[in-house]
């Protein structure tokens, strides 16, 4: 537990949790000072003269016996006023300090927490849900403060209540045990009784969080299909069904919190009214028994809340101590790996320009799981400047070896050198001069510019790198001609684009740092053919010196290419230009008849 808590708190924060905790203690003296000072006024006003005996000889109390009643009892209502005035003024101060330290904590969490997930590696995103990791960050970081919180109260009132049972014991030990006993067998059975239901719950409603927002995902990120299969009915049952268990397992932890203050209350009214009722039987003047039974009362009125508030951090250690558990796995595990990792801080060096070639030396891949290697001694060459492609059936290990240069994959075995040097040693600079567009771009529902320069906020944006990419990518007419310009939204996933405005935005993006490397991953293959020659004609005309590597799902796609490369069963089964290819592959040449003819073909 203490080394899960060090893992959640920074070092500031620990200090500060320190420093909430020894204020902790301050009030709790506070607390008993406040509360033992009310009796006491009580005294000076039923037994004055047994008040004044009890006081010990000083100058201060021979002042005090010196003063007449009236004035001594406005003086006491004024201290007994001032002290629960600064009493209270601390302890909000404290509660400031608790609240501010806590959201601290949280934002810090939920900070780190989106860091090591946004640097782990690229094979760390393709084996985990993104429905679990948004639920994480969004649920599960906010939990596990809430643990934290739940111990710190847990901690604060404890105190409490170890301080005003020590002041009751001082006054009256017989009925401070049987108070304490009664409150301590009540809170303590009720614990015990749903304290592991309560850990059960919490698992369950993690899991269940988890499978709505996976339902979220998925019905919306496909919401062509869904319209189109009519399965809005069974995906809202799905969703229906998650909501109902969580709010179930949620309702069960919010009554266990709520119900012990009702019972105790009873309690507590019920010891106050059996004490009067023994101290009457015992034929105890009511002079007497008026300041113990103030003490008493002033005591229970004061336990009362702190053992609630006991009762509910304890509900709150048992239900979110699975998250809280679960984030600290996840930074335990994911940011050690990370601290260290180049691109992990903001880097700013110069790209690494190719000048000369890539060179891949006997590139073995294998998938974390997988059977079977994915490539299987890959070793070639693209010299700078050149256009290359890739092509071959599905799954021979294309989109794997574009990942691998990229760097998106570090090989299994082998190594990508770009003028010699291999990129794992300095991958950000490597990955700065490539520009990459994707089979699909994902577009963020905002405006072009936003789009074009992702992930820059609007004063990071430069305009002249923006013109320039709009201009490479032929989008100059087209933002032309909208009423809104590049501020036009483009909506969820560029759903009020056409798919060649998409793609050419898409290209934009990858061109807008002016990259040495363009690399293109099956970019036209959800385009029609019109569509697919205009993209392909404005990517031959970036050439101009830079190095274009793709991957081909068409034959007129890669016309243009200087160098083929056909993979098989992850292996480089030939290469050469197109008609090298068709000359040695019968399926190729066929296909380049087709293409010569029709300007239609698929590999």
């Amino acid at each position: 537990m203490i080394h899960q808590l060090l893992v959640i708190l920074g070092n500031s924060q620990l200090r500060r949790l320190v420093l909430v905790m020894v204020g902790t203690l301050v009030a709790c003296m506070l607390e008993m000072i406040g509360i033992g000072a009310i009796p006491a006024f009580v005294g000076l006003l039923v037994e004055p003269g047994r008040f004044m005996a009890a006081l010990p000889q000083s100058a201060l109390t021979g002042w005090i016996r010196q003063t007449d009643l009236a004035s001594l009892i406005l003086y006491g209502a004024g201290l007994l006023a001032g002290l629960f005035l600064l009493k209270n003024l601390y302890l909000a101060a404290l509660i400031y300090a608790e609240t501010r330290l806590t959201a601290d904590v949280t934002a810090s969490v939920s900070n780190r927490l989106f860091r090591a997930y946004l640097y782990s590696p690229y094979t760390f995103h393709l084996q985990r849900n993104p429905a679990a990791l948004v639920r994480n960050l969004i649920g599960e970081a906010i939990d596990a403060v809430d643990f934290v919180k739940g111990g710190m109260r847990l901690v604060r009132e404890g105190l409490v209540l170890v301080v005003v049972f020590l002041l009751l014991i001082l006054v009256d030990p017989l009925v401070s045990l049987s108070v304490f006993s009664l409150l301590a067998l009540a809170s303590g059975g009720f614990y015990l009784a749903v304290r592991r239901a309560l850990t059960k719950r919490g698992q369950l409603s993690q899991a269940h969080w988890n499978r709505q927002v996976q339902v979220i995902n998925q019905s919306l990120g496909a919401i062509k299909d869904v319209k189109m299969l009519g399965r809005e009915p069974n995906l809202m049952e799905l969703f229906r069904q998650e909501v109902r268990c969580i709010r179930r397992h949620d309702t069960f932890y919010q009554v266990v919190g709520a119900l012990p203050k009702l019972f105790l209350e009873v309690l507590a009214v019920a010891a106050v009214l059996l004490v009067a009722a023994a101290f009457v039987l015992l034929g105890r003047p009511v002079q007497a028994m008026l300041p113990v039974l103030t003490l008493l009362g002033v005591a229970v009125v004061r336990l009362v809340p702190s053992a609630t508030c006991i009762n509910s951090s304890l509900a709150d250690i048992r239900y979110k101590r699975p998250a809280f558990d679960l984030v600290c796995g996840e930074l335990e595990t994911l940011e050690a790996p990370i601290a260290h990792q180049p691109g992990t801080a903001a880097d700013h060096s110069e790209p690494h320009n190719m000048h000369d070639a890539i060179r891949l030396n006997n590139i073995h891949y294998r998938y974390p799981g997988a059977p079977a290697e994915a490539l299987q001694g890959v070793s070639l060459e693209i010299d700078a400047g050149e256009a290359v492609a890739f092509i071959g059936t599905s799954g021979v290990g294309k989109s794997t070896l574009i990942d691998i240069l990229l760097g998106l994959l570090a090989p299994t075995s082998g190594q990508v050198h770009v003028d010699g040097r291999d990129i794992q040693q300095n991958l950000p600079a490597w990955q700065r001069q490539i520009g990459y567009i994707p089979q699909d771009i994902y577009l963020t529902d905002d405006s072009i510019r936003r789009n074009i320069a992702f992930g820059l906020v609007d004063d990071e944006i430069n305009d002249a790198a923006l013109a320039r990419a709009l201009q490479a990518a032929q989008l100059e007419p087209f933002v032309r001609s909208l009423p809104e310009g590049l501020d036009t939204l483009v909506g969820n996933r560029g759903i009020r684009l056409s798919g060649g405005q998409r793609q050419r935005i898409g290209i934009a993006r990858a061109l807008y740092h002016d990259p040495g490397v363009l690399v293109m991953d099956e970019a036209t293959s959800a385009l029609d053919d019109e569509t697919e020659r205009e993209i392909i004609e404005a990517i031959g005309r970036l050439r101009g010196g830079r190095t274009i590597i793709m991957i081909a799902h068409r034959l007129t796609t890669v016309r243009g290419c200087d160098r083929l490369y056909l993979l098989e069963a992850g292996k480089v089964k030939d290469q050469g230009s197109v008609a090298e290819l068709a000359a040695r592959h019968e399926n190729l040449r066929v296909l380049t008849a087709m293409v010569a003819e029709n300007n239609i073909g698929v590999v």
